[in-house]
């Protein structure tokens, strides 16, 4: 059995880079059920859960191994980044992650890209973070895709200043 037997038509969310299932010479045919599958699993920074953002905000996500096949220490895989406001690319390109470690089947490691994005403007961020690993055989877990909103809440701050009010008492008789 190959993967085009059970995802004929499935078209990837980045066709330019990754092609269609329809096209087989874009993926290697599993054997078995030993596969390789990676992917980007979370957005650990910038925190799409904050709402406060720095003029230095690291671009740090999360790496998941879908495959039941491991990594080795040494194996590789390569993660593009993009990050966009208001049509706007700010930063995009991408970073070799090298596992320094074995990557089991079903584990998570954190990839930070040393790379650092401003966010001091307010507004909604998108972000689009996805893997590029060749004999990956299932490329719909590959991309993450997210909107941070950088929207500082502010406590005012109030003052009272008992000299600017006017007091004043009278009587009034009938």
């Amino acid at each position: 059995d190959s993967v085009f037997d059970i995802l004929e038509s499935y078209t990837f969310i980045n066709p330019q880079i990754y092609g269609s299932l329809t096209n087989p010479e874009k993926l290697h045919t599993l054997s078995g059920s030993d596969f390789y599958d990676i992917g980007v699993s979370k957005q650990i920074s910038p925190d799409p859960n904050e709402s406060t953002f720095s003029n230095n905000e690291n671009l740090v996500v999360e790496l998941k191994n879908y495959g039941s096949l491991d990594f080795s220490a040494g194996d590789s895989v390569e993660v593009y980044y993009q990050a966009r406001r208001k049509g706007i690319t700010l930063t995009s390109g991408s970073k070799h992650f090298v596992f320094s470690n074995d990557f089991i089947s079903g584990d998570t490691v954190n990839f930070n890209m040393a790379t650092s994005l401003n966010m001091n403007d307010t507004g909604y961020y998108n972000f689009t973070f996805y893997t590029n690993l060749l004999n990956d055989v299932d490329k719909s877990n590959d991309t993450l895709i997210t909107q941070v909103l950088h929207n500082p809440v502010q406590t005012p701050i109030w003052t009272v200043d008992p000299s600017a009010f006017q007091y004043s008492s009278f009587l009034t008789a009938r």
